[in-house]
């Protein structure tokens, strides 16, 4: 016990390069500092994201993806980090402090700017979320902001990616940011599809469907435990989720999820590189 309790205090002081939430199973923590976590994601931005991008990550955590796309889109790039949770900024900032190119929000993004409650899950520091998803009782009160509510007060001439992981209201951040969709045509939009959360939530998972078609989006890729597939050019929408639907069991990250690229209908919507 003693042995364990010493290497939880050595991985917990950022012998691994990471400072990770107390608790957390030294296994995830090394898996995570080795970039083994949502593997396929990973891959996915390491051939897809280039220098001098500007990238959103929405529900940044403590910064797993955030480090990575700093890294990836160099001096040139920009990312922006939306984290509205305070032990998790903390982290982040911790573990992204020599990324120069990369700003933090300590903002919740929704469809609408304003406030709201955000509650801590019971278990896990990365599944906060806008509803009692675990049932903890525990919330705190903070800011929310669309995108496209951010961008008409940011600096940001260009957006290349987004990066969205907010436990059941993914359709909501879509919602919120349409008309930075419609202005770039080449976005790339990277989300979580769990349809766990959304039962969590008391919402429906069809909610992202019907964001998809609001937005004029359509899946290009789908990430997930098997690796990376690609959606054939021209399929249908309905077919498309249907497909990630059937396959979930089998393609699924530990949890029963997978992240799926979007980009819009049409223009700039070729097959994913």
């Amino acid at each position: 016990m003693n042995l364990r309790n010493n290497i939880r205090r050595w991985v917990n002081s950022g012998a691994l390069g990471w400072h990770f939430p107390a608790g957390w199973a030294i296994k995830t923590c090394v898996y995570w500092s080795m970039y083994g976590h949502e593997r396929s994601t990973v891959e996915y931005l390491k051939n897809t994201v280039r220098p001098g991008d500007t990238i959103c990550d929405i529900g940044a955590h403590i910064g797993y993806y955030v480090r990575l796309l700093s890294r990836l889109s160099g001096a040139s790039g920009k990312i922006i980090a939306f984290e509205p949770h305070p032990k998790n900024i903390k982290l982040l900032q911790l573990n992204c402090r020599k990324s120069a190119n990369m700003e933090i929000i300590p903002k919740a993004v929704a469809a609408t700017t304003g406030k709201s409650r955000f509650y801590e899950h019971a278990t896990s520091s990365a599944s906060h979320a806008l509803s009692d998803i675990s049932q903890s009782g525990r919330y705190i009160e903070v800011d929310l902001t669309s995108i496209d509510d951010w961008y008409l007060n940011s600096k940001n001439a260009k957006l290349n990616m987004v990066l969205i992981d907010v436990e059941g209201y993914e359709d909501e951040v879509l919602m919120g940011m349409q008309n930075v969709i419609k202005k770039h045509s080449e976005l790339r939009i990277i989300l979580e599809y769990c349809p766990d959360n959304y039962r969590q939530a008391n919402r429906g998972i069809s909610l992202i469907h019907k964001a998809f078609k609001q937005c004029g989006l359509r899946v290009t890729t789908m990430l997930g435990r098997m690796g990376r597939k690609e959606m054939p050019l021209g399929e249908n929408l309905d077919h498309q989720f249907e497909t990630i639907n059937n396959l979930l069991p089998q393609w699924g990250y530990e949890g029963g999820y997978v992240n799926i690229v979007a980009m819009r209908e049409g223009e700039g919507a070729t097959q994913s590189k």
